[in-house]
C-alpha cells in the first residue's frame, strides 16, 4: 500500500515521504508505549519518495543476474515517462545511485529527424513573422506586444535589424522568397503564440541543465512554465 501511494503522490507531485514502523507497529502503538520521542523522530524525518521507490525495486529483484536487473531499470523507465522533467530528474538519479548504474542506463533513445523537424518549424515561424511585419507595418505593433527580440532563437539578428534597419539587403532577400508565407492577423497571432511555445519549451529544458537550482526551485519554474504554455495553446497570451 505504501508503495503504490508513493508512486501516485510523487507522480501528482506532491512533496513529502514515507515513514516506516518496525516490528509491524504504528503510531498508536508507540504512543502507548511511551515512544513518543521516537515517534517525533520518525514523523520529522520520512523516507523521500525517491528513495523509498527506488529502493523498494531494489529489493523486488534480484540484482546479481543482469537479466532482472534490467526489468527493474525498464519499469523504472516506464513510469518515469508519465513524471515532470524535475521530479523525472530526481527520480532516475536517485534510481541510478542506489542501483549502482550510470544515469545514461535510464535514459530515452530519440529519433534525430525529430530535432530537424522542430528546428526547422521554428525557423519557418520567425521568418513568417518577420516577413509579414516587412510587408504589414501595422503589424508591428501586435509583435511588440507580444514577443521580444530574445524570443527568436535562430533569427535574433534578422529580426533586430526589422527594428533598426529595414531596408537593409538580407531583409530584401526575405522578401523576394516565395517560399516564406505573409500571413493575415490571425495567422501571425498564430505565429507568435507557437513562437512564444517554442521558447518556453526551451526553457523548460535549460531548468533541468541548471545545477544550482534547488529542487525547490525548479520544480517553480516548471510549473509556471507548463501554465504559461497551457494558457497559449488554449489561445491565450502570457508575458514573460
Amino acid at each position: 500500500a505504501a508503495f503504490k501511494a508513493s508512486l501516485l503522490l510523487f507522480k501528482r507531485e506532491f512533496q513529502g515521504g514515507v515513514v516506516l514502523f518496525a516490528g509491524d507497529k504504528d503510531p498508536a502503538d508507540m504512543v502507548k508505549d511511551g515512544e513518543l520521542k521516537q515517534l517525533k523522530s520518525l514523523l520529522l524525518h520520512p523516507t523521500s519518495f525517491t528513495s523509498y521507490i527506488a529502493n523498494f525495486y531494489k529489493k523486488k529483484f534480484n540484482f546479481t543476474t543482469p537479466q532482472e536487473k534490467q526489468q527493474a531499470i525498464n519499469e523504472i523507465k516506464s513510469y518515469a515517462r508519465d513524471l515532470s522533467p524535475v521530479f523525472k530528474e530526481e527520480l532516475l538519479r536517485e534510481c541510478a545511485r542506489i542501483f549502482n548504474v550510470s544515469e545514461s542506463f535510464f535514459s530515452e533513445r530519440k529519433r534525430a529527424d525529430a530535432t530537424v523537424m522542430t528546428t526547422t518549424k521554428k525557423d519557418l515561424l520567425e521568418l513568417q513573422i518577420i516577413k509579414t511585419v516587412l510587408e504589414k507595418e501595422e503589424f508591428l505593433d501586435i509583435v511588440l506586444d507580444y514577443v521580444e527580440p530574445s524570443v527568436f532563437k535562430t533569427h535574433q539578428d534578422l529580426f533586430k535589424e526589422l527594428l533598426d534597419n529595414p531596408d537593409s539587403s538580407k531583409l530584401q532577400g526575405l522578401l523576394l522568397n516565395d517560399t516564406i508565407l505573409v500571413l493575415d492577423e490571425e495567422e501571425l497571432k498564430s505565429n507568435l503564440r507557437n513562437l512564444l511555445i517554442v521558447s518556453l519549451e526551451f526553457k523548460l529544458k535549460a531548468v533541468m541543465r541548471k545545477p544550482n537550482l534547488s529542487f525547490e526551485e525548479k520544480t517553480h519554474l516548471i510549473r509556471k512554465y507548463k501554465i504559461h504554455i497551457q494558457e497559449l495553446r488554449k489561445g491565450g497570451w502570457v508575458h514573460f
